[in-house]
């Protein structure tokens, strides 16, 4: 079934792309942009897909999910194409999550949580778009939590998720980096792929943190939240700027404008960095009770800032002595 699946991705990857061309389904170069030459746009479908597949060939289940997974994936395709205005997207961006979170049962287990979860993360299913913007980075840095998923499932006596979704998810992000994970990138994934894989991850996440009631595993996503999370403040209060407006403040893409890492060495950074992240939350996360979960998560996050704070730092200070030089 599995084989059936990837050969069926792959000819709906291909036939996604002509048609792309021939409807002129593209990225075009902009203020913010790391590319330089117009490039097939939503090329990220191929998640969307996957989880479609999973969801017909598996028993239908997560119908929750999969009705959230398809509005936001229509409106984020309607979006790749007309740019549609954010009082548009973000209130089927919250019907997704609220979906999911019904799913999840957060409703019946934790009801209290329910609002300041759904916001968050509503925010970082934007960041997870935001940080879509060189290449391979999306498809790495997924892979990268993806394999931490899968690893977790089959390691533990935790079954918190079917395997053969994530396994789908996978094999379609592969595939998509084939395309994507290069230095002249051939798709890019669009606002369907980002949002579409970004939603996924975060219900796979999330099923995972309920299921085994252990905080630390919301550290799967800490790297694009700390770059996502810090480049939002550093815009909004000490900068002082529009945060809807264009920018190049992220550090991955200040690492790219230094000339010292090139998108796809980025890309690695970030992916290889997560799954650091991702293990050493497996390894120690069952040995430690709840308080102690609760100061390594802490610790963690707070080294997190600092490498951050201190890298990006250095980065800029740099730039800025070779314009003066």
């Amino acid at each position: 079934m599995i084989f059936i699946s990837t050969v069926v991705l792959i000819a709906c990857f291909l036939a996604y792309t002509v048609l792309a061309k021939k409807f002129n389904i593209v990225d075009n170069p902009n203020v913010r942009s790391s590319h330089y030459e117009p490039t097939i746009r939503g090329g990220g479908v191929i998640f969307f897909l996957a989880c479609v597949l999973h969801f017909v060939l598996f028993d239908y289940q997560y119908p929750y999910f999969f009705i959230g997974l398809a509005l936001i994936a229509i409106i984020s395709f309607l979006d790749d194409i007309y740019t549609l205005s954010a009082k548009i997207r973000f209130p089927v961006q919250l019907l997704s999550i609220v979906l999911i979170m019904y799913e999840i049962q957060l409703f019946n287990s934790s009801p209290y949580l329910v609002v300041p979860i759904v916001i968050l993360a509503t925010g970082f299913l934007n960041i997870y778009n935001f940080m879509d913007g060189i290449n391979g980075i999306t498809g790495i840095y997924s892979i990268a939590i993806s394999i931490s998923l899968l690893y977790g499932y089959n390691v533990s006596a935790i079954r918190f998720i079917d395997n053969e979704l994530l396994v789908l998810v996978l094999i379609s992000l592969v595939i998509f980096g084939l395309f994507n994970f290069r230095k002249k990138a051939k798709v890019f994934a669009g606002d369907i792929g980002s949002i579409a894989i970004g939603l996924t991850i975060i219900f796979s996440i999330g099923k995972l943190v309920h299921e085994s009631q252990d905080i630390l595993y919301l550290l799967f996503g800490a790297v694009y939240a700390i770059d996502g999370g810090l480049t939002l403040l550093e815009r909004l209060i000490i900068r002082k700027e529009n945060i809807f407006e264009p920018h190049r403040r992220h550090l991955y893409q200040v690492m790219v404008d230094s000339k010292v890492f090139g998108h796809l060495t980025t890309s690695i950074i970030y992916g290889v960095l997560q799954l650091i992240i991702c293990s050493l939350v497996i390894v120690i996360g069952k040995v430690l009770s709840y308080q102690n979960q609760l100061l390594v998560f802490g610790l963690l996050v707070l080294a997190l800032i600092v490498l951050y704070v201190m890298f990006k730092r250095n980065l800029l200070s740099r730039k800025r002595s070779s314009v003066q030089a």
